[in-house]
């Protein structure tokens, strides 16, 4: 998968600001690109996209919600790949 660590990087960054996780120890670690944290923060955003796809109150068509959450399944399951960390 040719995604940018970076772009990654920051991605999460920004999920874990949204849902108030972020503290000095998480940003430390998604800094240093751990493996752990990145499946952490993106299953935890993968849950929350799929919860809004049922939601029929949300802006957006449910399918919009699915896609997202198929695109987050997709770069967690390359994970390892992208961060250029063995599994």
């Amino acid at each position: 998968m040719d995604l940018p660590r970076e772009f990654l990087r920051q991605y999460v960054f920004v999920v874990a600001v949204n849902a108030g996780m972020m503290d000095e120890q998480l940003a430390a670690k998604i800094k240093a690109y751990d493996l752990e944290t990145f499946a952490s923060i993106l299953s935890f955003r993968e849950k929350e996209l799929e919860a809004r796809s049922h939601d029929p109150e949300q802006f957006f068509d449910s399918s919009y919600y699915k896609e997202s959450a198929a695109s987050v399944r997709h770069i967690a399951s390359n994970l390892a790949s992208i961060l250029g960390k063995q599994s």
